[in-house]
């Protein structure tokens, strides 16, 4: 078993809290909660934007956790998208800025000794990661959240190419990326994972369904159907309207909930939503709620998730769903396949089938006690197989492994 902790330089220029950044904190958080925990150190070149003081969240959430130092990187708006004109012109000045500060992060780097480093598959986190890996000669690991494909843009993709290891979220994503040019033995999935939350008493379960009924004006015998995603078209609302419209005719008391706020911004996806709404006669009984910052209150009060997303590679909302006994219902593709145990945890239909997502909404709503049976297998099946110790664990068992050292742990 090495004596001498493992050193993980790691890169991550988004100051937001992306999914990258929960999933990264998580494994990290893990290791701390071992019985045993290991001996690892982290530093991490965390991107900054002074512009946006308050946006810098990724930067606060990594200053509690133990054995990681912080190194901030001014990145502006790089990586940004969705920005207007002004602050497009504003990355040039960013890139110089970045040159300028290279040979900082050389010294920084160097005097650290890292055994490996780790980045996403973001492409300016691939770019900072390259550049130091050939600098120390270290090998570098990538963390793939998405599919492979020009997106990522020909530098990031090249990069992934050429990782001596790339951790995929799910079979899919890594069976995407060796279809994609990463050679089969270097692609190893490590499914995300969800922190486990208290069990609520019947009380507090009561309370949060009343609070967030009266929040929106609705009955409490009102039925909710709700997604936390982004609005965006591969994300399928519009699909889930189209598919909860006849419920919601049926029944007066049956309502959509769509907690998430467009991206790319401005892309006209909420007015499409509440046009179609009032179109179908369903206005009153659909809810467009934006960007929530109270998540797990909110699935708490609904009645069933709702995540038909094409190609999804691992989707936490999901996985949180589970995690506080919701039913899911999703398209039968991509991670989400792997995550929901059809007609066990939810119920999964065949991609942009909407009278199949129809009929499986209906038949939820239309009995409790399936959606009970299937939210407490659904909170089974997350606390036994996507557990954030145990993710860690294999996270680390793979770093010391693509490092060269041999753990006994």
């Amino acid at each position: 078993m090495p004596t001498s902790p493992l050193r993980v330089l790691a890169i991550q220029t988004t100051p937001g809290l992306t999914s990258e950044v929960s999933v990264f904190r998580t494994l990290l958080s893990g290791m701390q909660h071992l019985p045993t925990p290991p001996p690892v150190e982290v530093l991490l070149l965390q991107g900054v934007d002074s512009r946006r003081p308050d946006g810098n969240h990724a930067l606060q959430a990594f200053s509690t956790l133990r054995a990681v130092s912080l190194h901030e990187v001014p990145m502006g708006q790089l990586g940004r998208d969705g920005v207007g004109a002004a602050r497009r012109a504003m990355k040039v000045v960013d890139v110089a800025r970045l040159r300028r500060g290279r040979h900082r992060r050389y010294e920084v780097a160097e005097a650290f000794a890292p055994h490996l480093l780790y980045s996403s598959q973001q492409r300016w986190d691939q770019r900072l990661a390259a550049d130091l890996a050939r600098r120390l000669d270290r090998p570098r690991v990538v963390h793939l959240h998405y599919t492979v494909g020009p997106w990522l843009g020909d530098h990031a993709v090249n990069a992934l190419r050429e990782a001596d290891l790339v951790l995929s979220v799910s079979d899919f994503i890594r069976d995407n990326a060796v279809t994609g040019g990463v050679r089969a033995d270097r692609a190893r999935t490590l499914h995300n994972a969800v922190q486990d939350s208290a069990d609520p008493s019947e009380q507090e379960r009561l309370g949060a369904r009343a609070r967030f009924r009266s929040e929106l004006s609705l009955p409490d015998d009102a039925l909710i159907v709700g997604m936390v995603a982004r609005l965006s078209v591969s994300k399928c609302q519009v699909e889930l309207l189209q598919a909860m419209v006849p419920l919601m005719r049926q029944s007066a008391a049956t309502h959509l909930v769509l907690a998430g706020q467009e991206y790319p911004r401005g892309n006209g996806l909420a007015t499409r939503l509440a046009e179609a709404a009032a179109d179908a006669g369903v206005s009153r009984q659909v809810h467009l709620l934006g960007q929530r910052g109270d998540v797990p209150a909110l699935l708490d009060a609904l009645d069933v998730f709702a995540h038909p997303t094409r190609q999804e590679p691992c989707a936490l909302s999901v996985l949180e769903a589970m995690a506080h006994s919701l039913p899911v219902v999703a398209w039968r593709e991509g991670g989400t396949a792997e995550l929901v145990d059809d007609t066990c945890t939810g119920v999964l239909v065949p991609p942009m089938d909407v009278n199949g997502l129809s009929g499986a909404l209906g038949g939820l709503l239309a009995d409790p006690a399936l959606r009970e049976a299937l939210g407490r297998a659904g909170r089974a099946r997350a606390r036994e197989m996507f557990r954030p110790p145990e993710a860690s664990e294999r996270f680390l068992e793979l770093l010391e492994g693509v490092a060269g050292r041999v753990s006994k742990r």
